[in-house]
C-alpha cells in the first residue's frame, strides 16, 4: 500500500471513530437520564402505595365488618 492510500485509509478510520464517539453517552448524560426516570417513577410509587392501601382496607373490612 502506498503512502497516499495509507493516509486515505487512516483518515477514513478516524472519521468512523469520531462519528461513533459523538454517539457515546457520558457519565453526565447517564446521571441526567437517571434523574428524569426517577422523577417519572416517583408518582407511580405513590399511586401504587395508595392502591395497595385501598386493597388492604377492603380486605380488612371484609374480615372485620362494622
Amino acid at each position: 500500500m502506498d503512502e497516499k492510500q495509507a493516509e486515505a485509509f487512516s483518515e477514513a478510520i478516524k472519521e468512523v471513530q469520531d462519528s461513533q464517539l459523538q454517539e457515546l453517552a457520558t457519565k453526565g448524560d447517564l446521571r441526567e437520564l437517571k434523574l428524569e426516570i426517577m422523577a417519572e417513577i416517583a408518582p407511580l410509587k405513590w399511586s401504587m402505595a395508595v392502591c395497595v392501601a385501598g386493597i388492604i382496607t377492603l380486605i380488612l373490612q371484609s374480615f372485620f365488618p362494622h
